[in-house]
């Protein structure tokens, strides 16, 4: 209602002040509601240097596996295992 009252007046400062009152609500907005609450942030803080180590290995990661070394370990590791669980009668063939 003002805004037409200062137009219908001639007033053509309406566009300063939509754009001063846009200012102030983003203001408000990004200081009342922060991107992560204060126990997130020491929750990343605790987590980060567990993943430290990925980071250096980045690079040999494979995208949608696991890495050659990683692979092949679990592949020893996994006959060693059935190896060592399996009847013996079923080792001598």
């Amino acid at each position: 209602m003002k805004i037409l009252i200062a137009l219908s007046r001639g007033r053509t400062n309406i566009l300063f002040l939509v754009i001063l009152s846009g200012l102030a609500a983003f203001v408000a907005f990004k200081t009342s509601s922060p991107f992560r609450t204060v126990r997130g942030e020491k929750f990343l803080q605790d987590v980060k240097p567990l993943f430290s180590a990925l980071r250096q290995r980045a690079a040999s990661v494979r995208p949608g596996g696991v890495s050659c070394a990683s692979s092949n370990k679990g592949f020893v590791s996994l006959v060693a295992i059935s190896n060592a669980k399996s009847p013996s009668h079923l080792n001598n063939s």
